[in-house]
């Protein structure tokens, strides 16, 4: 008897999981047959327009779908490999000719000296003529931007990219201490206000915060102290030491006296005028020096610009021998 009844569930369990399977089974074709339709008439709408790149790029998806269920006969597949194969020669033809149109374009811009125009026309050609299966015409384009002047072009370019990383490492070298400065001047002013904040809640100067609150001044005093170093201005020199003057005035009146009595305060106050002007100091300074850079730069472009535009118009003509000679493409190879 209850080997009867562990067999009858046993029976149940392996029914249950068969019915599971077949019902994900039919579940997953059903799903493969929507995408399967799905991009079958989203393909037949692209053909229908004319567009027969994004045509092809649906009927292929559609493909994937219809080898993946029972529910696409065979005769529906074969039909749809026709489609593709019909609308992969129509995209062929599209990509021929226009691989064609600029290649001529690009000859006619070769004739008239327009050799940066035509370097691109050919590019595109050639792309076009890559994606038609047209090998020939690729070998024909690589053959005429082997040759002159397209080498020299490249010449000319790779030396714009050159000069210009140069005046870019100019520009970032001269400003960097300025950065620098003003970056270390923030720190500063935020790592007193720090202090200061909490001090006014009343923790006790011997309290593990504020003294670390005051280390991290002492060390944005440091920093900022190498940074104007690096700058090396006599005037900024003068306006950070009666800052600092300023502000060891103050800490000592806060030492003898305590925080609130008119000694500190006119010695806080005085503080905060010398800040305010360092600050004011770093400001113009910064100012000044990235307007001279800026103007620094502008005339180096500005060189750059007219040594580019001199061997742009100096460069070499096309051989002229048959050889090497441009050859016109006829319809009749496509």
């Amino acid at each position: 008897m209850i080997f009867s009844e562990r067999f009858s569930r046993s029976l149940n369990v392996v029914c249950m999981v068969v019915l599971c399977c077949f019902a994900m089974v039919c579940l997953t074709g059903c799903n493969e047959d929507k995408k399967y339709r799905k991009h079958l008439e989203q393909g037949d709408s692209y053909y229908s327009q004319g567009d027969y790149v994004s045509a092809l790029s649906e009927y292929r998806e559609a493909l994937k779908y219809a080898e993946k269920t029972d529910k696409v006969t065979r005769s529906a597949v074969t039909e749809l490999k026709n489609k593709i194969a019909e609308t992969t020669q129509r995209v062929n033809d599209h990509y021929g000719n226009l691989a064609q149109e600029h290649f001529l374009k690009a000859q006619g811009l070769m004739q008239q000296k327009k050799y940066y125009e035509a370097r691109d026309a050919f590019d595109y050609a050639k792309d076009c003529a890559s994606k038609a299966g047209n090998n020939d015409m690729v070998k024909d384009i690589n053959s005429i931007m082997a040759g002159e002047p397209f080498p020299t072009m490249k010449q000319i370019d790779d030396y714009e990219k050159t000069e210009l990383a140069k005046i870019e490492k100019y520009e970032d070298d001269a400003l960097e201490p300025y950065e620098k400065l003003e970056d270390a001047r923030d720190r500063v002013y935020n790592a007193y206000n720090n202090y200061l904040w909490y001090k006014s809640m009343g923790y006790d100067q011997d309290d593990f915060i504020v003294r670390n609150a005051k280390e991290d001044c002492e060390e944005a005093e440091f920093d900022l102290a190498r940074a104007i170093g690096q700058v090396n201005d006599p005037q900024l020199d003068h306006a950070y030491d009666q800052m600092r003057a300023a502000y060891s005035h103050y800490s000592l009146m806060m030492w003898l006296h305590g925080e609130e009595n008119s000694f500190t305060e006119m010695a806080y106050q005085t503080y905060l005028l010398e800040k305010e002007r360092f600050n004011g100091k770093i400001s113009a300074v910064a100012a000044v020096e990235k307007h001279k850079v800026g103007e620094e730069v502008k005339k180096r472009k500005a060189e750059l610009e007219a040594e580019l535009a001199n061997r742009r118009a100096n460069l070499p003509d096309p051989p002229s021998s048959e050889a090497t000679e441009i050859k016109r493409v006829d319809e009749d190879e496509f």
